[in-house]
């Protein structure tokens, strides 16, 4: 189980860029991701729209993956 979980966290998104139907979502997730998300005991809510535009972009990096293993790998 183990190494699973650590092939899943080796993913490299601009590696496997060819793997998603709009390489630009993934440039856009990886520019939110070094910006800094949600902090861990920060308050969820869509209302915000920092927040609310951090979860569109992991929607849509789910969204536009080419594959299954794609999308969990993600």
């Amino acid at each position: 189980m183990y190494i699973v979980f650590r092939r899943i966290g080796e993913f490299d998104f601009k590696d496997n860029i060819d793997h998603f139907h709009k390489p630009e979502v993934v440039n856009d997730f990886l520019e939110a991701y070094n910006h800094g998300f949600l902090p861990i005991d920060g308050i969820f809510t869509l209302f915000s729209r920092h927040t609310r535009n951090d979860t569109i972009k992991l929607f849509d990096l789910f969204y536009f993956a080419k594959d299954f293993d794609t999308f969990y790998k993600a």
